[in-house]
């Protein structure tokens, strides 16, 4: 998206507004329009000869006057607040851009916006839906795909049931109420068609009884079960453990027998520096009522299940702070774990990546440390897989840090139309072993806090049975899907990678919502859009244009310190780090392309990288 903003004022007593109340009095400053468009990116999609809307919202808009104008033309063609238009030729053979600008005029300003139109000249369905789910028998699930060009489309569900050799049809609408009593796989598969084509997908539904509530504790990484943890004294630590089949869950922690919380996640403060446990436990309701089971043996109806943390305080924050010396490097020194998620990058060598005869996890980490000493990228593979590196200094958290107060950054290879969206997080060395063993913090970027952002997250990841054969994942939501097997790209054995000995792993996170579509509307040309700012290998606001790249196709993206948040969102007001993580952030695909992957090129302390 193209954007051009400008703003002007006629006169200086039109840039205040004088107010009295009680004999006091106050001045606003006179404000110009503000225009924001109704969609994420700023990018709107119509068919030729079609009618087409776009509906901002405003704010400071009295008295105001619109305009909108055809850049092709140099017409204006709506003076209204909203536009409604039709675009009647596409010079393209499959669409054109269409560039509008509209400008709004008030007494206090005036305010221009650019927006693109793509006209295409048709536009088939396009179905997102998830491959797999999770369900339990008699439940009522609606299954709800997103469709997009789907305004005037028809819908017809069909489902094979378990042991049938046949699909028999279900449904005529977008949305289909699943509830099914009969435990085993159901396969359900909608075909959407309008005027210029038709999709179709298919969902693999696995009815099953319920599954009693469980409680698993992210690791703080592959050697550090999370269990054990550190704070130090003054501060608080926040624990939010994850939990699997809940249905009504109710929570309790206790430190000696006394209730300290009932919420999830419990923020504690040790009084003093020595080691204390803190037990969590999870009471939910089971299948089983409430009842008489034998002659004094009563069923309460519930089921329960406990983790107990060890908690250490530490010596006071920046008891281990390491300042930067003359002869610090301004780049990252060391990684200290390399653990992806599987990925066409992983175990294959022809485009770098790791295929090692001895295939441990520290072989892993010597294959990531040299590529990035050479200044190429490192694949994170799919949802949740995850790099640490650690500095020879601490970071510290400056608001004077380069640009406006950023202290550090992270190079990726994203570009317009290919973001690939890592999230970062940040540690300190708070028990001064100068491991990456104490508290991770999450960088919020854009999207921390909305509804559709997940921050207890888990993906299930299973080893392939055969070679060549794809991933297959299931998350704590009851999701399942795969990391697809693109042979005729990256024809290694198993995207599994070769140095974890488990027939399945976890990986914990955050799950940003997928800007991952299919531009053209035939599977040939996929847009992974971008996200606003806060996420590494994104073409995001953070993204500082005139800076001379890494290396080819490398672009450095930067991060504040201030934006890390503790396991309750609130901010953690961390005055320096030690460690950084970067983990793959969207659990999605784009078609031939693969799996969505964040790449990483280096990390550098962009406080320090002033002065040198």
């Amino acid at each position: 998206m193209n954007r051009i903003r400008f703003s002007c004022f006629a006169l200086l007593a039109a840039a205040a507004v004088a107010c009295n109340k009680d004999d006091i009095i106050t001045r606003e400053e006179a404000q110009a329009p503000v225009i924001a468009f109704d969609v994420n990116t700023g990018v709107y999609t119509a068919k030729v000869g079609r009618e087409f809307t776009i509906a901002p919202t405003y704010e400071y808009v009295d008295r105001a006057v619109y305009a909108w104008k055809l850049e092709k033309t140099g017409r204006i063609i709506s003076t209204e607040p909203v536009l409604t238009y039709v675009i009647d030729e596409v010079e393209g053979e499959e669409k054109e851009d269409y560039y509008i600008e509209l400008e709004v005029t008030t007494p206090q300003g005036t305010t221009r916006e650019q927006t693109r139109v793509e006209v295409y000249r048709i536009l088939p369905p396009v179905i997102v839906l998830s491959e797999g789910a999770e369900v339990v028998r008699g439940h009522v699930y609606e299954i709800s795909p997103d469709v997009r060009w789907g305004e005037k489309a028809t819908y017809r569900w069909t489902m094979r049931r378990p042991g049938a050799a046949e699909a028999e049809e279900v449904g005529r609408e977008q949305t289909y109420e699943f509830c099914e009593q009969a435990l085993g796989e159901y396969e359900l598969r909608l075909r959407a068609e309008n005027e210029d084509g038709a999709d179709e997908k298919s969902i693999r539904v696995e009815v099953t009884e319920a599954l009693p509530v469980s409680v698993t504790v992210p690791p703080i990484g592959r050697l550090y079960d999370g269990l054990t943890r550190t704070v130090p004294l003054g501060r608080s630590i926040t624990l939010r453990p994850s939990i699997w089949n809940g249905r009504n869950p109710r929570y309790s922690w206790t430190v000696d027998g006394e209730e300290i919380s009932t919420e999830l996640a419990c923020t504690y403060t040790p009084s003093g520096k020595g080691v204390k446990k803190l037990l969590f436990t999870v009471t939910d309701s089971s299948d089983e009522p409430a009842a008489a089971v034998a002659k004094g043996v009563r069923s309460t109806g519930e089921v329960r299940a406990t983790v107990e943390y060890s908690v250490e305080c530490c010596d006071e924050e920046g008891a281990f702070r390491r300042p930067a010396t003359p002869s610090s490097e301004v780049s990252w020194t060391k990684v200290y774990e390399y653990t992806p998620a599987p990925g066409q990058f992983i175990n294959e060598l022809v485009s770098g990546g790791f295929t090692g005869a001895e295939t441990t996890p520290e072989a892993a980490v010597a294959y990531a440390e040299e590529r990035l000493r050479k200044g190429t990228w490192v694949s994170l593979g799919g949802w949740g897989g995850y790099i640490v590196v650690g500095f020879d200094h601490s970071i510290d958290n400056s608001s004077e840090g380069y640009r406006g107060g950023y202290n550090f950054s992270i190079t990726g290879n994203a570009f317009e139309g290919s973001s690939e969206p890592g999230i970062v997080w940040v540690m300190q060395d708070t028990n001064g072993n100068t491991l990456p063993d104490d508290e991770w913090y999450e960088l919020k970027g854009s999207e921390f806090g909305k509804e559709e952002t997940l921050r207890d997250y888990a993906v299930t990841y299973y080893r392939p049975t055969y070679s060549g054969a794809s991933v297959q994942w299931r998350d704590n939501r009851g999701v399942s899907g795969k990391i697809d097997y693109l042979k005729a790209y990256h024809d290694q054995p198993s995207y599994y990678p070769n140095w974890i000995d488990a027939e399945s792993y976890v990986l914990y996170g955050t799950c940003l919502e997928s800007r991952t579509y299919d531009q053209s509307g035939n599977g040939s040309y996929w847009v992974n859009d971008s996200y606003d700012w806060g996420y590494a290998d994104n073409f995001g606001e953070d993204r500082l244009s005139d800076d001379e790249n890494a290396g080819a196709g490398a672009v450095k993206t930067y991060f504040k310190i201030e934006n890390a948040v503790d396991g309750n969102g609130e901010p953690a007001n961390l005055a320096y780090i030690d460690f950084v993580k970067v983990q793959t952030g969207v659990n999605a695909k784009a078609g031939w392309l693969g799996e969505n992957s964040t790449e990483v090129f280096g990390f550098t302390d962009e406080n320090l990288n002033q002065g040198k």
